[in-house]
């Protein structure tokens, strides 16, 4: 996942954000002190890096990252769009300090008035205060309150809210009543957003997965693929067909390294239910099911206790099919497969 970078490209980016990566010796990770979430399986490494990219999305550009290993080494990296790492031979700049804000000068005071030539003394009068405007305040940035337009650095305009639309004038309802429908739910993805194909920032990521996957390097290819699905998921959720097709990949993937049956069914049979659980078209889902089905009948000869365990979700997806009724029997009869169907 390293990739060189243009030493122009690398001149040209700001030195903030600056992000740090520190790996605890607990297995965990924090970015900036903030603990990275992971889901059961998750690579640490993998998940920091998802969530660097992801504010590099939002930047719309690489950013620079510290990375902090538990003995406490630091590399300094640049990570890009793509989820692809630079890392660099030397720290990185660091950030160019504002300068002081220059004092005022002080109003000049009158001269005290001299003493008499004869006489008493009499006590000095006392300064008159300082006029107002040569109080100089202390320089700092205050945080806008609420509703209060922030007056720093251009946000980008990703970062603008929608302008909210004018209130609608109030119409009178009837009280509900018993017979009153419930709200229709929202409406499953269209097929073409299921059919469509990845944003054009990942196609470097793809890229490689591809050439991994050509190569017979499936591990790497996994590594892109769970990079490329933690992206999506993290900006899209997991029920987004961006992020279950990104699944659909990596199940896909896990079936030809044919290393791990109960991973490739789990994964296989969790695309399954979110394909059709966001209305996906029917017919792609069913060769999703078939994969699932294949890989299930490798756990039965790998695993015949765990496959047990899963044979019944199996089974209700695949619902009245002569193959639900294989795994029943193979269920009833307690017998391993010895190959895929």
């Amino acid at each position: 996942m390293t990739h060189p970078v243009d030493p122009a490209t690398l001149a040209a980016l700001p030195p903030t954000p600056l992000y740090t990566i520190t790996l605890t010796t607990h297995g965990t990770a924090q970015i900036d002190g903030e603990e990275v979430l992971l889901r059961q399986g998750d690579d640490v490494h993998r998940a920091a890096l998802a969530e660097i990219v992801i504010k590099a999305a939002y930047l719309g550009r690489p950013v620079r990252v510290n990375a902090k290993d538990p003995s406490g080494v630091t590399t300094p990296l640049v990570v890009h769009l793509d989820g692809s790492v630079t890392t660099l031979p030397h720290p990185h700049p660091a950030p160019a300090r504002p300068a002081p804000a220059p004092a005022a000068p002080l109003a000049q005071q009158p001269a005290p008035e001299p003493a008499a030539a004869s006489g008493p003394a009499r006590p000095a009068a006392p300064a008159p205060p300082l006029p107002a405007a040569t109080v100089q305040q202390p320089a700092y940035t205050r945080l806008p309150a609420p509703g209060e337009p922030y007056q720093g650095q251009a946000l980008p305009e990703w970062a603008h809210p929608a302008p909210a639309p004018a209130p609608a004038p109030p119409v009178a309802t009837a009280p509900p009543s018993a017979s009153t429908p419930s709200p229709t739910p929202p409406a499953p993805a269209s097929a073409d957003l299921w059919a469509a194909p990845f944003p054009e920032e990942y196609r470097g990521l793809l890229d490689r997965l591809r050439e991994e996957e050509r190569a017979g390097h499936l591990d790497r290819a996994l590594d892109h693929a769970d990079v490329l699905e933690s992206i999506l998921e993290k900006l899209h959720g997991p029920e987004h067909p961006l992020t279950v097709n990104a699944l659909a990949l990596r199940g896909w993937l896990l079936i030809r390294q044919e290393v791990d049956s109960a991973l490739s069914t789990e994964t296989l049979l969790l695309t399954v239910q979110r394909r059709r659980a966001g209305g996906a078209p029917e017919e792609e889902t069913r060769k999703v099911l078939r994969d699932a089905y294949r890989s299930w009948w490798r756990l039965a000869t790998d695993d015949p206790a765990y496959a047990r365990e899963t044979a019944e979700q199996l089974v209700d997806l695949l619902g009245d099919d002569r193959h639900a009724e294989e795994v029943i029997k193979w269920l009833e009869s307690g017998t391993v497969g010895t190959a895929a169907r």
